[in-house]
């Protein structure tokens, strides 16, 4: 009886939880939109996916460029300066097998460790906006 209840309860939030995994971010430029905070028309970003590994449970890798109709280089104001810190050029070395930047010389950048009480990063975002270009590189890892 009580394998019966854990079971139908197990089953209820699987359901629960697949739907609101639904009202969340619609691709990547709402995700990318949502986790640094930033506001923008979302309808004025074109996301190409460039590289994504995730698998069924939710762990991988993606790469999208993120090319922007209208300037909202003033979004990116907050965000640090190019050159990167030691963090993100080690978190960048250890991906780099999967992906690769291109070489950004004017540009901001900017990580978010979405898994904090970790002891090390392995839930992250990272993005890094070309001035010149006007095109954001928008990387998600999670493991």
């Amino acid at each position: 009886m009580r394998k019966r209840i854990g079971s139908a309860i197990l089953a209820l939030w699987m359901l629960i939880a697949a739907g609101c995994g639904s009202l969340g971010p619609s691709g990547p430029q709402q995700q990318f939109l949502q986790t640094f905070a930033l506001e923008i028309d979302p309808t004025s970003i074109q996301a190409e996916e460039r590289y994504d590994s995730y698998g069924f449970h939710g762990d991988g890798i993606a790469l999208y460029v993120l090319t922007f109709s209208q300037d909202c280089t003033d979004a990116f104001a907050s965000w640090q300066s190019l050159p990167l810190s030691e963090e993100s050029t080690e978190f960048l070395e250890g991906i780099r097998t999967y992906v690769e930047l291109p070489q950004i010389t004017r540009g901001k950048w900017a990580l978010v460790d979405r898994s904090p009480e970790e002891a090390r990063l392995t839930n992250v975002s990272f993005c890094m906006y070309g001035l010149d270009a006007r095109t954001a590189y928008f990387v998600t890892v999670d493991t």
